[in-house]
């Protein structure tokens, strides 16, 4: 790959003016704004499933050093620009590393043929994924609509949906499989705040799918022993979360399959937390559990649950 040229990483534009007005000499007005320019690289190249990628640099044709992380394929084309203010990208010499992707892992190659629902603030969506990028989407009280879908696997565990619809913000959704089919996502549309919430199968009915145990109450103990969380379902979608500090209404959502579920719970103060539980028998198990400000991942813990009364 030929290679780019030296980046000119910094150019400033100075000056000054002094205005002459009916004989008098008006103060120089002095301005100093730095102008910074950046150079790029944009790299193209088609993609396999199963496969991952990585554009490497070199000088001398012995030391190569990756520009980026691997990018798994997903049989697309990849656009990627990489700017010298973060990247070095004035290499002599340039490859594309082409590996066969880490086996196992639970995130899919593709959504095709597949379907899940995402759950948060008490609210419901269902997407329906088909051959070609195409699908629907389906938000109560609304009927199913069209939509188009891109795929990233980003990691064996991980990937990167986008949802398109006509006239609307593209919704991202980042999703982190716990068990097949079954994770927590991260929703980002527009300039709306990044949401947390849990995904899973899409039920056989339109019935709320509780947790294992009932819907009487869920008590979380942090492993560091600093208390004991209290979730209470006081209805569909809603409950309470009772803290040493008080008692505050909260919506939830849940979605478990097997010996695990994930949890999604919000604040109204914007605050999201969502709990991974595994259990290790009917009532109780272990969780891990992310806290997000603002859509902004803030803390991750650990402890055990059980369900009863908090």
């Amino acid at each position: 790959m030929s290679p780019p040229a030296r980046p000119n990483h910094r150019a400033s534009l100075h000056w000054k003016a002094v205005f002459l007005c009916l004989g008098s000499v008006i103060p120089a007005i002095s301005a100093e704004p730095a102008l910074t320019l950046w150079n790029a690289v944009e790299i193209s190249h088609s993609t396999d499933p199963g496969k991952t990628y990585t554009v490497e640099g070199s000088d001398n044709l012995k030391n190569w050093s990756p520009l980026h992380q691997p990018h798994y394929g997903n049989g697309g084309e990849v656009h990627r620009l990489l700017s010298t203010r973060t990247v070095q990208v004035d290499y002599q010499f340039y490859r594309l590393k082409v590996d066969t992707a880490p086996s196992g892992g639970l995130a899919p190659w593709s959504l095709a043929g597949k379907a899940f629902q995402r759950s948060a603030e008490g609210r419901t969506v269902k997407y329906v994924f088909s051959a070609g990028g195409l699908g629907t989407r389906a938000a109560a009280p609304d009927g199913p609509a069209s939509m188009q879908w891109l795929w990233l696997r980003t990691g064996a565990d991980t990937g990167r949906a986008v949802i398109r619809r006509p006239r609307q913000p593209d919704e991202i959704l980042e999703l982190t499989y716990i068990a097949p089919g079954i994770g927590r996502a991260l929703l980002s549309q527009g300039i709306l705040k990044r949401q947390a919430a849990a995904f899973g199968p899409i039920p056989a009915s339109n019935q709320p799918v509780l947790p294992q145990g009932g819907p009487e109450g869920l008590n979380l103990a942090l492993a560091d022993g600093s208390g004991v969380i209290g979730l209470r379902f006081t209805g569909p979608g809603n409950g309470e979360l009772v803290c040493p500090t008080g008692v505050s209404p909260v919506t939830c959502a849940w979605a478990g399959l097997g010996n695990v579920g994930a949890l999604s719970v919000t604040g109204a103060s914007g605050r999201q937390e969502t709990y991974q539980l595994t259990f290790s028998g009917p009532q109780a198990g272990v969780f891990e559990r992310s806290v997000y400000t603002s859509g902004v991942l803030r803390d991750v813990d650990t402890g055990a649950f059980s369900f009863g009364t908090p």
